[in-house]
């Protein structure tokens, strides 16, 4: 499925941008070609132009218009030296040659035989291995001139090779940037295309594992249940007061449903964006005061002792419920995992804009290996000791929502052996 999607935005986004590269290129080269084949017509028409018409006795009439800046001669004619012109009779034979090459009449007439036949003055001829344009003009003798051979056209040629092999030149070089263009830009959009779907592709995996744990915890529970259901209905002569064991397992698989199912609608509340929360300013030094009570006296059955180093007078706005809760998570924490005869430090300190809470015990601590999953759903670092305390592992995962959820920051730190801590900043 997310093969899929990467390939449908990667060919996407290639499209796209190659669309636009061929357009920008085209764009360029059209605009070329277009001012290097103005050039070349204009190089063409710098000669006479021939207007036809009828006299009084339906005669043709061909006159020729001369610029100002053209010599008025017989034989009128920009000549360069890329340009060569040939006078044409009317049977297609070459009367006169204007040229500046050294070239047999045979030459010429190879020439002037493709131009007749091609016809089309926009296509070049290949003569003398270079690329011709020409323009067939038609003329007429002077009638004032006796015994001039009579001249029905002018071929003008033009040497355009240069032109032509520099848009040949132009055309490759942006056919080779365009194709170098797309390989690169397929490498970086194959990169970013699987940049952007790796976070859906790790919550889709997130979604799928979450449901997995959460299935299986509701189906301890459920099983318990079902069985201690089962032996009531084969002992339906029994008293009730004989079958209170057996109600009294199905109690606790109903009570550790419903701890269950209040925990995970919590972190559906905390992850709804559009969820309303009360960010009202209160005195945290002595919520965590009232905190500590119960939770001290927890710790005399182990013979932990309890110290605490709280600052006076500060206030936290913020969601008072979900802090006490984050509190009683990490202090509930704190007195399971210590060892026995060990210790707990709670500390609060305010440090310029930031209120810092710390919350250390003593005890095995959480391997290294262990420590970058601790805040996801359900994980428990010591698999051996799931269900043991009845909790499922989404305590710190509730506690990371509702400390970022305020703008703050969770992190753990853990010697083996020796002391674990865990650190909320807040904004003060």
């Amino acid at each position: 499925m997310f093969s899929k999607l990467r390939n449908s935005m990667l060919w996407f986004n290639l499209f796209v941008t190659g669309i636009l590269i061929i357009t920008a290129f085209m764009t360029i080269y059209w605009s070329t070609a277009s001012k290097v084949f103005s050039d070349i017509d204009s190089k063409l028409n710098m000669l006479p132009s021939v207007d036809f018409s009828l006299d009084e006795e339906g005669i043709v009439d061909i006159e020729l218009d001369v610029s100002d800046t053209q010599p008025s001669n017989d034989s009128i004619m920009v000549q360069t030296s890329e340009m060569f012109s040939l006078d044409m009779d009317v049977n297609g034979r070459i009367v006169a040659v204007d040229s500046t090459f050294d070239l047999s009449d045979h030459e010429y007439e190879q020439v002037a035989e493709q131009a007749l036949y091609q016809k089309n003055s926009r296509h070049p001829v290949s003569w003398q291995g270079r690329q011709w344009r020409f323009k067939n003009i038609p003329v007429v003798p002077d009638k004032n001139v006796e015994n001039q051979t009579e001249v029905r056209s002018k071929l003008t040629f033009l040497d355009v090779t240069d032109s032509y092999s520099s848009l040949t030149r132009l055309r490759n070089t942006l056919l080779a940037v365009g194709g170098g263009v797309l390989i690169v830009l397929f490498l970086i959009s194959y990169v970013f295309a699987n940049r952007a779907i790796r976070p859906l592709q790790e919550a889709w995996e997130k979604q799928k594992q979450f449901v997995s744990d959460a299935s299986h915890e509701l189906k301890t529970p459920l099983s318990i249940m079902n069985a201690n259901l089962g032996v009531l209905f084969e002992n339906q002569q029994e008293t009730i007061e004989s079958q209170l064991k057996w109600m009294g397992y199905m109690q606790k698989g109903i009570d550790r449903m419903t701890y269950l199912i209040h925990d995970l609608l919590r972190l559906a509340r905390l992850e709804d964006k559009n969820h309303q929360r009360n960010l009202i300013p209160f005195d945290f030094s002595q919520m965590i005061r009232d905190v500590l009570a119960p939770f001290e006296a927890a710790a005399v059955a182990k013979k932990i002792t309890f110290t605490h180093d709280i600052s006076a007078n500060i206030l936290l706005k913020g969601d008072e419920e979900g802090v006490q809760h984050v509190l009683m998570i990490l202090l509930d924490n704190a007195v399971k995992y210590a060892n026995e005869g060990g210790n707990i430090h709670v500390s609060l300190t305010k440090i310029k804009s930031q209120i810092q809470l710390k919350i250390s015990n003593t005890g095995s601590g959480i391997p290294d290996e262990d420590l970058q999953y601790i805040f996801n759903r359900f994980y428990r670092a010591d698999a051996s000791r799931k269900h043991e305390d009845g909790s499922f592992g989404l305590g710190l995962s509730i506690a990371k929502s509702t400390v970022e959820l305020m703008g703050g920051r969770i992190a753990v730190r853990s010697e083996g052996g020796k002391w674990t801590t865990f650190t909320c900043v807040f904004r003060g």
